[in-house]
């Protein structure tokens, strides 16, 4: 006795191993891209959420010149650097995301017996762009926070 024979495949069969790795990579091809996509969806609005966070903290303690809840320039240009740029004292270079600009942000100031009582931050119509599909995002994320800030009625940052 010799052992065991090796098996042998006849010609014919020869193909059907390049047959179903072709339809296995398909499927794992799918898998991955899928899971990719959505990792890359994931990062994009949890850095778009810590953004939209780190912006209404600084919104709810800085000084606030108006008594109307459209906040001015001087108060919500920083807050707007703080979700594009990730400084409040940076206006210009690469945004933390592709395609985020000052349209897409919102500064709401509410206000209760005649003072600023909270600060709303929100992003409006981004959309979030991955590999095969893009979501567009309205009113979210968004963090509202109550005002601790200085107000001055009068004007003035």
């Amino acid at each position: 006795m010799n052992g065991p024979s090796p098996i042998r495949r006849s010609k014919s069969q020869g193909g059907n191993v390049m047959i179903e790795f072709a339809l296995g990579s398909i499927l794992l091809v799918t898998m991955f891209t899928g899971s990719f996509q959505y990792a890359y969806s994931f990062y994009q609005y949890n850095t778009l959420e810590n953004s939209v966070r780190a912006a209404a903290q600084f919104a709810q303690q800085a000084a606030y010149g108006s008594a109307t809840t459209d906040p001015p320039s001087c108060y919500s240009t920083p807050i707007k650097n703080i979700i594009i740029y990730g400084d409040p004292n940076v206006s210009s270079g690469t945004p933390l995301l592709p395609g985020l600009g000052t349209g897409n942000i919102s500064i709401t100031m509410t206000f209760a017996s005649g003072a600023p009582s909270s600060v709303t931050v929100e992003i409006n119509s981004y959309t979030l762009n991955a590999i095969m599909g893009s979501t567009t995002l309205t009113n979210k994320p968004q963090v509202t926070m109550p005002y601790i800030g200085r107000w001055s009625p009068a004007g003035g940052c």
